[in-house]
């Protein structure tokens, strides 16, 4: 979940969530990734394969081949639909008019609750979008 940190730190971090992230302390591994010590991972989406969502359903888009340069962008705790979430964008970076830029919206609790294509058609569009 991203956080409004002012600045990147090497120091241990508390969040309101009581997770304490320390970086550099590699302590497990998930998913064939060593970790630090407060993080966790999971895989949300897979190309060509649709996005399970929070309510059990699937997103109609089909997550992007290629995904290159993201980033994420929190919501607003005040935000009537999604107080307190977020959404991870990311280019898709195919030819021949076949890229894009494809965004994954997380509720609160990290779980996704909608994917879609915000453009289309795009070929080698490098970090352009974001």
């Amino acid at each position: 979940k991203p956080t409004n940190a002012p600045k990147p730190t090497m120091s241990p971090t508390t969040t309101e969530y009581g997770t304490r992230y320390i970086p550099g302390q590699l302590s497990h591994t998930k998913l064939g990734v060593t970790l630090s010590t407060g993080l966790d991972i999971a895989i949300v989406a897979k190309k060509f394969n649709k996005v399970q969502l929070a309510d059990g359903g699937v997103s109609q888009d089909l997550f992007h081949d290629r995904p290159d340069y993201g980033a994420t962008f929190a919501l607003s705790q005040n935000d009537t639909e999604n107080p307190g979430g977020w959404i991870y964008v990311s280019n898709s970076e195919l030819e021949d008019a076949k890229g894009g830029v494809g965004a994954v919206t997380f509720n609160a609790d990290g779980t996704p609750v909608k994917y879609e294509m915000l453009q289309k058609g795009t070929e080698r569009n490098c970090k352009s979008f974001i």
